[in-house]
């Protein structure tokens, strides 16, 4: 089996669900966040006040490329992952990029940190334009989509499971 890799912004639920699918499917799960954490030595919010935007997507890009991909495993990225052509085509290379789309208006509802969590946007940005942004990159990327607004966390477990299977 290869990886199960969920892209999508922060809000649509990529950890948690990441978490539930490798617990159902007996697979090994990675976060990119905390592995870019991890590499870093810094939380992501202070990672992205040190480097700012640019530094915090480099820095990005060498922790998905480096990711100890050794056993089977879903993948939850950070949601700029995005921005990253190379690490999109190295991730698309080694499994199945699943993107978790969630509304603007669920994500806003679900996510009221943007300025603690390490959330990368270019100054002056609203999250709404950030969204449009990114929506048709995580589509390109994505070798399928799952709409999440109005599944609980247990469907989309089983929505993916049944794909992947």
């Amino acid at each position: 089996m290869r990886h199960i890799i969920l892209v999508g912004m922060a809000g649509a639920g990529k950890s948690t669900i990441g978490h539930k699918l490798a617990s159902r499917m007996g697979l090994a799960f990675i976060d990119t966040d905390s592995w870019l954490a991890e590499q870093s030595g810094l939380a992501l919010q202070a990672l992205l006040e040190q480097q700012g935007v640019a530094g915090y997507k480099q820095a990005e890009e060498r922790a998905v490329l480096t990711l100890p991909l050794r056993t089977s495993s879903v993948v939850a990225t950070g949601g700029s992952v995005i921005y990253s052509p190379r690490s999109i085509a190295a991730l698309k290379a080694q499994g199945l990029v699943i993107y978790l789309r969630a509304s603007l208006e669920v994500i806003m509802q679900r996510v009221d940190n943007w300025n603690a969590r390490g959330f990368v946007a270019e100054p002056g940005l609203t999250l709404s334009q950030i969204y449009k942004e990114r929506e048709p990159l995580y589509k390109a990327a994505a070798h399928c989509t799952i709409d999440v607004d109005n599944l609980s966390v247990e469907e989309i477990v089983e929505r993916i499971a049944e794909r992947c299977s």
